[in-house]
């Protein structure tokens, strides 16, 4: 609704369906302003036009679904008491009512303006008792009614799209696959939903045009990490976080802030943890960008990444960094953390209702355990405020307010003024009770927090993070969770370009190809230097034993002027096996 703030995941269900009322898909970006400026109105935002150009010149003419679902997120929602003192602005007489004379005349001449047509059609609509003034209190009711209404269709047009992709989905499980290599086992589910973005037709390709990358078995590499001898004696900051797997497809994370008193030989390491236990499941692979903290997203801002790993998937950093604040994002490629193609058949039961009541059932309070675990980031057992906070914030969209925490303090149990395992478990029992029963907010926290409807967490992933520190005792602080910012997409753009190989088409020497090579990963980025859109086509289906994050190995990218995009993120689809990444670019466009 307009009239309020929507929760975190009512907020991102509205940017979604806005951001389609004017493009095809959440992967591609916004290119025009005026496709900008609608699709904010369609959320109930109404920044001012200069604003908006600032949002626009910041995004340098082209606006992602992260930096959209930012921009509304920090822009409030207009409001009907905003429009009602807006109006009462232009009311001389201060009888409630503008003349058609005044409304002309500032519709025409202030702000987004109007023209007299457009203006007329409006004044006539809105004017029923046809006495050539406007009732502007019914005026902006009507306003509000009509934007919600906007907002509800976009929203059912949503869903009906989705719909219809995933029956084409379900239709199109059974057939031949001709962009799947490797064995017979079924392929992960493609990232995002894109099977139906299908390779173009394109001119026949000579073997010339194939390049060709021969990468050893990951398992079967001889790792030899770097560790520092003495590390013991260094001074060690640790945390926890979790990588998660948005709605969208789009991947966000805990993030933190690194601060150095003086300059420093730093070792850090981070390493997926498999919260069931089960150590025999292929772990997702996990990276780490370290950015100067408060600066722009650039080759310059970016220090260094996460460029090795052994054998058990850490991946680890070596270098020296100097005094100062350091910006630490941890991310995914998404090849192994991919979308669920639907929920499992069988539906685990979360309550046991009885003449007594509800009680929570045994598989529910372990999957609630599971997502204590998660929470803890400092893995002390315990769930301070601000570790509590997050949790409210990752499945409510809300802050813990000073008088929610005092009635958790007065009603569950606290160790040292933070709350326990016991009490954490007791919080949902009392939720239970007070919805006498119904599951379905129950759900919400379990289905935010990446598990299933059998309570399988394949939506999220829980990794540990460790900061060695050898010449100084420094800080390491968690700044921001669950970000839509873009930060970590554009870090990863910028070390392809500064640690990748490049190399620009024979067709057209405009758009270049970079090709960044480590033990465990391939990343195929392509920029356009030119000064139109460029549609490129990355053809990686002669690869063997690969997995994209794209969930298919032809994927198209449209490219705006002066721009650098991530084509590809490969990885060993069996890791004990050698592995052939293989691809062909076309400019399709």
């Amino acid at each position: 609704m307009m009239s309020g703030q929507a929760s975190g995941h009512d907020l991102l269900k509205q940017c979604k369906a806005a951001f389609l009322t004017v493009k095809g898909s959440t992967k591609e970006h916004i290119e025009s302003q005026d496709e900008f400026c609608k699709a904010l109105q369609q959320c109930g935002r109404s920044p001012s036009l200069k604003i908006l150009q600032n949002y626009w010149q910041e995004e340098k003419g082209q606006v992602s679904f992260s930096k959209f679902c930012s921009v509304v997120k920090s822009e409030e929602a207009v409001t009907e008491q905003q429009l009602v003192d807006a109006f009462r602005k232009l009311d001389v007489s201060g009888d409630g009512f503008i003349s058609h004379e005044e409304f002309l005349r500032v519709m025409t001449s202030k702000g987004e303006k109007m023209s007299p047509h457009e203006v007329r059609r409006v004044f006539e609509n809105a004017d029923v008792n046809k006495d050539g003034k406007l009732d502007y209190k019914e005026f902006s009711k009507m306003i509000m009614k009509t934007a919600d209404e906007c907002q509800k269709v976009a929203q059912e047009r949503m869903d009906k799209m989705l719909s219809r992709r995933s029956r084409h989905l379900s239709e199109d499980h059974h057939q031949p696959n001709s962009t799947t290599t490797g064995k017979s086992t079924p392929e992960p589910k493609p990232r995002r939903s894109l099977s139906y973005l299908k390779a173009l037709p394109v001119k026949k390709q000579t073997d010339d045009n194939v390049h060709q990358l021969h990468k050893t078995a990951v398992l079967h590499l001889k790792h030899k990490v770097h560790r520092p001898q003495n590390l013991q004696d260094w001074h060690h900051l640790h945390t926890k976080g979790v990588i998660f797997l948005e709605e969208d497809g789009s991947i966000v994370s805990h993030r933190y802030t690194l601060k150095l008193p003086r300059s420093s030989s730093v070792w850090i390491n981070m390493q997926p943890i498999s919260i069931s236990g089960n150590e025999s499941v292929t772990p997702i692979d996990t990276e780490l960008f370290v950015l100067r903290n408060d600066e722009e997203v650039t080759e310059k801002g970016l220090v260094t990444f996460t460029e090795n790993r052994d054998k058990k998937g850490m991946y680890y950093i070596r270098a020296h960094l100097e005094a100062g604040k350091y910006l630490l994002l941890p991310t995914s490629t998404g090849c192994r953390l991919t979308s669920r193609k639907h929920q499992p058949k069988s539906e685990s039961k979360l309550l046991r209702k009885d003449k007594e009541g509800v009680t929570l059932t045994k598989v529910f309070r372990q999957a609630l355990t599971e997502i204590f675990k998660m929470c803890d980031l400092d893995d002390n057992g315990l769930l301070s405020r601000q570790e509590f906070n997050y949790f409210n914030l990752r499945t409510s969209g809300e802050e813990v307010a000073d008088d929610e925490w005092a009635v958790v303090q007065e009603n569950v149990s606290l160790q040292d003024g933070e709350l326990t395992l016991a009490g954490f478990i007791d919080l949902h029992q009392m939720e239970a009770e007070d919805n006498n029963g119904d599951t379905e907010d129950l759900w919400v926290t379990l289905s935010t927090m990446g598990y299933n409807r059998n309570l399988q967490l394949d939506e999220a992933s829980l990794f540990k993070l460790n900061v060695y520190l050898d010449e100084c005792v420094g800080d390491l602080v968690t700044s921001d969770t669950f970000s839509f910012d873009s930060k970590a997409e554009k870090s990863i753009c910028h070390s392809v370009r500064m640690k990748g190989s490049s190399r620009s088409l024979k067709t057209n020497e405009n758009i270049v190809v970079y090709t960044y090579s480590s033990d465990a990963r391939v990343t195929i980025a392509v920029e356009n230097k030119s000064s139109h859109m460029a549609r490129v086509q990355v053809d990686c289906s002669k690869s063997s034993n690969c997995v994209s994050h794209r969930g298919t190995l032809v994927f198209q990218l449209n490219l705006p002027s002066k721009s650098l995009k991530i084509a590809h993120h490969l990885l060993p689809e069996n890791e004990a096996e050698d592995w052939i990444v293989a691809s062909v670019e076309n400019v399709t466009k």
